[in-house]
């Protein structure tokens, strides 16, 4: 309350500027008093804020940095998986500041602010995986055969007892002529260049590779991606996550060239694109390579290994990754071609190397806890005509799929339509990630219920 008589001295100064005051100040606080009490809730009255309380929680699984944004100039549709154009290009040119540089990332690109456990959370959107696995082994031969891999019967030249176990997804595709432009796909969702579907003859940077801000897809031409262009692989390591890929003969090169991680120098022809004798490491097999965020990180010396480490990785359930891409070489990888004069080719060989592969990976208690193992070919039989929806818009061809896990059904065959970007969404809804570039569209589909037919239900042990 106002002492005595002081109202009767502030209206005696000039009451229409006192009460213009007055009524400013009575505003005021009731603002105040009604930001305190919460926002309005439909009646229009203000809702009181109960006290918050604050839960230590297991954190979620997290989610690599988002890719760089510059201009989003790709659609979600088909016609966003053609190889980038000129226009394109252009078009992202425009939408740059004047020297920006997309090339080299800041220091934490890739890498989210880590968070209790390991990464940011994913985001709330991402599905939940239709069953619980914990561990995936994505096994990659080359060069489907014409006829498909994974008969109903006996008679296919793939072991029969193999797919006699698992699922087979008889219309399952790949998205593109040629097995490198297929492989990035697999472990990036971007879409092919004219250098990837060329095999990149050439180790060159993708250019100018601008990345568009809402899809993640790369513009330009070439085969190396900048290092802000997001993977699986930088998606479970900002997760906690750990990878391997074991790509068989990567470090037989005599030195200097025996290393994991083997690839051509920068702009230099590729000198692993043939098999050589006692080295069959194909460079376009080992699609991580490609990546200059895997390529030139510490990661990539400890993560791409030979085959040779496979088996001491299945050892136990803490030493095998969460994710695991297991890739032969030219001599057993299904191609046409032998790797040498007289040596088997084709599905003989690959048969062959999957029947020493294959029962080490399904024997381990890892398998046993959870797993999966997806065997498919990177690409359609060499000189298959792909069929197009547009002239820029290569498309791939059913390749086939084998699902080895203890939560698909054995023996059954599924012809619904599947791809590699499918394959993509699905492993990243498996580990919580959210699906990348073209594995983002929404007609893409990934695997489902119809596929996890021995998944546990809902709320049971």
């Amino acid at each position: 309350r106002a002492a005595p008589g002081l109202l009767p001295a502030m209206l005696a100064l000039g009451r229409p500027r006192v009460l213009a005051a007055a009524s400013t100040l009575v505003l005021g606080f009731g603002v105040a008093v009604g930001a305190a009490a919460g926002p309005p809730d439909a009646t229009g009255l203000p809702l009181v804020r109960p006290p918050q309380i604050l839960v230590a929680a297991t954190p979620a699984p997290a989610t690599a940095t988002t890719p760089a944004a510059v201009a989003d100039t790709s659609s979600s549709g088909d016609a966003g998986r053609s190889v980038d154009t000129a226009a394109t290009a252009s078009a992202d040119a425009a939408a740059l500041p004047a020297g920006a540089d997309l090339t080299t990332p800041p220091p934490t690109a890739n890498k989210p602010t880590p968070a209790a456990g390991g990464g940011a959370p994913a985001p709330a959107a991402t599905p939940a995986s239709p069953a619980p696995v914990k561990h995936v082994w994505l096994v990659v031969l080359r060069e489907a055969p014409p006829a498909p891999a994974f008969a109903a019967d006996t008679t296919t030249p793939v072991v029969p007892d193999l797919v006699a176990g698992g699922t087979v997804l008889s219309r399952y595709a790949s998205i593109a002529p040629g097995a490198l432009a297929n492989g990035i796909a697999l472990l990036s969702g971007q879409a092919p260049t004219p250098a990837t579907l060329a095999e990149c003859p050439a180790y060159a940077d993708v250019a100018p590779g601008r990345i568009a801000a809402k899809t993640g897809l790369v513009s330009g031409d070439g085969c190396v991606y900048p290092p802000r262009t997001v993977t699986l692989a930088d998606q479970l390591t900002g997760a906690g996550l750990s990878w391997k890929a074991y790509a068989e003969d990567v470090g037989a090169a005599p030195p200097p060239a025996a290393t994991c991680c083997r690839h051509p120098d920068s702009g230099a022809a590729d000198p692993f694109a043939l098999p050589r004798p006692g080295d069959a490491y194909l460079t376009s097999s080992d699609p991580f390579v490609y990546f200059h965020s895997i390529a030139d990180s510490p990661d990539c010396g400890s993560g791409v290994v030979g085959l040779d480490r496979l088996t001491a990785d299945l050892a136990t359930t803490e030493q095998t990754p969460a994710f695991s891409y297991v890739a032969p070489n030219a001599c057993h990888d299904g191609s046409a071609a032998p790797c040498a004069e007289g040596a088997p080719a084709g599905l003989q060989a690959a048969s062959a190397w999957l029947t020493g592969t294959v029962p080490a990976i399904t024997a381990s208690p890892a398998y046993r806890d959870g797993g999966l193992v997806v065997i498919t070919f990177a690409g359609p039989p060499r000189g298959a005509t792909a069929t197009a929806e547009s002239s820029s818009a290569p498309k791939g061809a059913a390749v086939g799929a084998l699902l080895l896990s203890p939560y698909v059904a054995a023996g059954a065959r599924i012809d619904a339509p599947y791809d590699h970007y499918g394959l993509l969404k699905t492993i990243e809804r498996i580990f919580g990630l959210p699906p990348l570039a073209h594995a983002a569209d929404e007609h893409v589909a990934a695997l489902g219920p119809n596929v996890f037919v021995n998944a546990p239900a809902a709320g049971s042990s």
